[in-house]
C-alpha cells in the first residue's frame, strides 16, 4: 500500500470516530437536556392556560332545594363576601320552604365587556313587591364595582341619574295611556300627593348606592325604581332601562 493510500484510511477513520463520539455525546448529554428545556417550557404553557379557564363563573347553589339561588365560584375573601350577601338577602326565606308556590327566587346573569352582572329576584308571599339585587364583577380584578363605576363606564354623570328615571318614568307613563292619571289620583294614603308627585319625590330624595343597578344581556345600563301606583298596591319595584327609556321587560 501506497504512502497516501495509508494516509487516507488514517483520515477517513479518524472522521468515522469523531463523528461516532459526536453523536454519543450529543444522545447522552444534549437531547436529554433539550427535551427537559421543551418539558419545562410545556409546563408553563399549562399552567398559563389552567390559569386562563380558571374563569368567574355563576351557577345554582346547592344549599337550596326550592330556591334559584346563585353561587360564585370565587374562593378569594371577595367571592365569600358577596355569596354570603346572597345567602342574607335570601335567608328568610329558609323557614318558609313549604310555601314553595308563594316563595320564588330567580336570577340571570350577563357579561358584557370585563363586567359580570347578576340580577336576583325575590318575591315574597306577603306582598306584591318583588325585591332585587345586583352584583357587578369586574373580571378582570374579581372585584365588586359599585353604581358609580356602571354610570362611568356609560359616561353618564351621576347627577343625571334623577332627571333619567324620572324621563322613563314618563315615557313608560305615556305609552301606558295614564300619564294624567298617575298626575292626577293621589298617593294612597296622602290625599295632598299626587301618585306620580310621590314617585317623583322618591326618585329625587334617593342616593346613588341606594339603587340597584346592571348591565342587561345588550350591555344596556338597568336601574330598578320604586315607583307609586293608583290602583293595586301602593307602590312597587319596576327595572328602568336607561338605553331605551322604558321599562325592561
Amino acid at each position: 500500500m501506497s504512502k497516501k493510500g495509508l494516509v487516507a484510511i488514517i483520515v477517513i477513520l479518524t472522521i468515522m470516530v469523531l463523528s461516532l463520539g459526536t453523536y454519543v455525546a450529543y444522545d447522552k448529554y444534549i437531547k436529554p437536556n433539550s427535551v427537559k428545556e421543551v418539558k419545562k417550557d410545556e409546563g408553563k404553557s399549562n399552567s398559563k392556560s389552567s390559569s386562563d379557564s380558571s374563569k368567574i363563573e355563576v351557577y345554582d347553589s346547592e344549599d337550596y332545594k326550592y330556591l334559584k339561588v346563585p353561587y360564585i365560584n370565587l374562593k378569594t375573601d371577595e367571592g365569600k363576601r358577596l355569596n354570603k350577601e346572597i345567602k342574607d338577602f335570601v335567608s328568610d326565606y329558609e323557614d318558609t320552604k313549604e310555601f314553595t308556590d308563594n316563595c320564588q327566587v330567580t336570577y340571570q346573569t350577563f357579561e358584557n365587556e370585563n363586567i359580570i352582572s347578576i340580577i336576583i329576584k325575590k318575591d315574597t308571599p306577603s306582598s306584591s313587591t318583588n325585591y332585587y339585587k345586583s352584583i357587578n364583577i369586574d373580571t378582570k380584578t374579581g372585584k365588586e364595582v359599585n353604581n358609580k363605576y356602571l354610570l362611568d363606564m356609560k359616561n353618564i354623570d351621576e347627577n343625571y341619574i334623577p332627571g333619567m328615571l324620572l324621563e322613563v318614568y314618563d315615557n313608560q307613563a305615556e305609552e301606558n295611556g295614564d300619564l294624567e292619571d298617575l298626575r292626577r289620583m293621589p298617593s294612597q294614603g296622602d290625599e295632598f300627593t299626587s301618585v306620580y308627585d310621590a314617585t317623583k319625590n322618591n326618585i329625587e330624595n334617593n342616593k346613588l348606592d341606594d339603587y340597584v343597578m346592571y348591565l342587561n344581556k345588550k350591555d344596556e345600563l338597568i336601574v330598578v325604581v320604586e315607583v307609586y301606583f293608583y290602583a293595586g298596591p301602593e307602590k312597587g319595584n319596576v327595572l328602568m332601562n336607561l338605553n331605551t327609556n322604558l321599562y325592561e321587560k
